[in-house]
């Protein structure tokens, strides 16, 4: 009897309606039509087990609602730079001359050399997916270190490296986080 009353029990805890949780809505994001700024250096972060690349970005006229700007990494030899769901940041708000330091965790960790671009919305035919706004090249002499470690050389926007290639978005965060958890839960940790 006892079995049959736990089984019932367990039956209209399954079919009765539970309260909807209403997953949060995103945050508006626009790409600001104009960013002007300056990488500094790449570290490791010990807790993420991650590269990430710092630096700091001013807003400048024209601004916009929820205006941020994005981070594009280009890989030797490839055809396409990509972009992260994890990758942007939002200024506070729309005022002209806010500075935004940054710290952007890079998902080529394990990679020797790639290079990497700021962007913001204004584009050029030969910029589909942003205007690169400042540009380096990461280099870890040995991803296999313990701490790896990576120098950041500046290079010109228009370097062969990133030069004439669009840049793909990918707007859900591959679900392979530093510690179980998906990327991007946390896009200003840094």
């Amino acid at each position: 009897m006892k079995r049959i009353v736990a089984a019932a029990v367990a039956l209209l805890l399954i079919l009765l309606p539970s309260p909807a949780r209403a997953d949060p809505e995103p945050e508006p994001f626009n790409m600001a039509p104009c960013v002007q700024a300056s990488l500094t250096d790449v570290t490791y972060d010990v807790t993420s087990n991650s590269m990430v690349l710092n630096g700091v970005a001013t807003q400048c006229a024209p601004v916009v609602e929820h205006g941020g700007f994005w981070l594009a990494l280009y890989l030797p030899r490839s055809v396409i730079g990509t972009s992260y769901a994890w990758q942007g940041r939002r200024f506070e708000g729309p005022v002209e001359g806010e500075v935004r330091p940054f710290g952007i965790r890079l998902r080529e960790a394990s990679r020797s050399t790639y290079g990497v671009c700021l962007l913001s919305a204004k584009q050029t035919p030969q910029e589909l997916g942003g205007h690169r706004v400042a540009c380096g090249r990461v280099v870890q002499p040995n991803p296999q270190t313990t701490p790896p470690t990576a120098t950041l050389e500046l290079l010109p926007t228009n370097d062969p490296l990133f030069n004439n290639k669009m840049v793909l978005p990918y707007p859900d965060p591959p679900p392979d986080g530093p510690n179980g958890e998906p990327d991007g839960i946390c896009p200003t940790c840094f």
